[in-house]
């Protein structure tokens, strides 16, 4: 190939060159433009929703570790009272014992459609206030030896046959001639350690989020 030849392929290949040049380009301006705008846009979101639920969510997670520290002690000492308290009972079946007076029998009844109630439909049901509600009534006679036809219609409390059934099946596991019996002491025992363990949690998740903030604003 001589020289003039080889100016001349130089010359051609330049231009085709710069003839797509200008189609090329557009599309890849196009592609980073996007690029940026979808960037922008995810920053916006983070800064204004979600920026605000984790700040909530961390606030709400030190709060609670906070507290179940604050609470910690005090609730090892409820655990070892319960753990006590069961002792007790268990060697002297008596201390808890209602008694057979009249009041004792209206109050052992009212104490275990409560205990049914909790058992069968949690501590927090509407089952379960009802029947606290007739437990305090109960207990109020029971303390101040008032007679039922001394109560008023508006403060009558009745008891409820439904919950009776279920303490029939629960009969094994309850004292019900006890208010508080080894049942009720056991179930206090495993939501403390069900405390303990959420603390534990708690803090390692605390932490987290610290070592995350630290990351993000070194």
């Amino acid at each position: 190939m001589t020289l003039v030849n080889s100016f001349v392929l130089f010359a051609v290949l330049s231009s085709a060159v710069t003839a797509f040049a200008p189609v090329v380009s557009p599309f890849a301006s196009r592609a980073t433009a996007v690029s940026v705008t979808s960037s922008s846009t995810s920053l916006h979101s983070r800064s204004s929703v979600d920026f605000c639920n984790e700040i909530d969510y961390s606030a709400c997670i030190d709060e609670m570790a906070q507290l179940l520290d604050e609470t910690k002690d005090k609730l090892a000492r409820i655990k070892e009272l319960a753990d006590n308290i069961k002792t007790l009972e268990r060697e002297d079946i008596t201390l808890a014992d209602l008694g057979d007076a009249p009041t004792a029998s209206m109050l052992r009844k009212s104490v275990a459609e409560a205990k049914a109630a909790v058992d069968g439909y949690g501590p927090d049901s509407a089952q379960a206030r009802l029947a606290w509600k007739d437990v305090d009534k109960a207990s109020d006679e029971y303390l101040h030896h008032v007679k039922q036809e001394d109560i008023g219609d508006d403060t009558k409390w009745q008891t409820h046959p439904s919950y009776r059934y279920s303490a029939a099946n629960l009969l094994a596991h309850h004292n019900y001639n006890a208010i508080v019996d080894s049942k009720i002491l056991e179930d206090g025992i495993w939501s403390i350690d069900q405390l303990s363990a959420l603390a534990h949690f708690v803090n390692v998740e605390r932490a987290r989020l610290v070592e995350n903030a630290d990351e993000l604003h070194p």
